[in-house]
């Protein structure tokens, strides 16, 4: 399975060695309407703030021909530093 942090993960000079790493700070989910495992869908995601450690997104899942979200919520990441796992801020190239 591919690493989904891949871009946010920044590496040291050692190719063995990240930098920095995203935690999930905080996460929610509202359920408006059954969703079933065959159902085919799409995810909207967009950053709702950019802060100077983490970020908030927003996102919402369609069931396919939906206008209306099936299911709306949110995920915060927070930046750290692997070896004093303290917030850090977010890499310039990663926050453009």
């Amino acid at each position: 399975m591919p690493n989904r942090n891949q871009g946010c993960n920044r590496r040291a000079s050692s190719p063995v060695e990240p930098v920095n790493a995203t935690l999930v700070a905080e996460s929610s989910a509202r359920f408006h309407r059954e969703v079933l495992f065959d159902d085919r869908v799409e995810v909207g995601l967009m950053v709702e703030h950019l802060g100077n450690s983490s970020v908030r997104y927003r996102l919402g899942v369609f069931r396919e021909g939906d206008a209306d979200a099936a299911v709306d919520g949110h995920i915060v990441h927070v930046f750290i530093d692997r070896q004093t796992r303290r917030p850090t801020p977010i890499p310039d190239d990663i926050r453009q």
